[in-house]
């Protein structure tokens, strides 16, 4: 189910930072370890 922002702007809002996290989290966790990779 997609919920509009017009219907609930704190849900959506609320979902968007959490995608935005993961994506934050992913991003990290890659570049951490193409460092330990290139430390070995």
């Amino acid at each position: 189910m997609v919920v509009q922002p017009a219907e609930s702007p704190t849900l959506y809002t609320a979902a968007w930072i959490t995608r935005n996290d993961v994506i934050a989290t992913a991003r990290a966790t890659a570049v951490s370890t193409n460092v330990m990779a290139a430390e070995l």
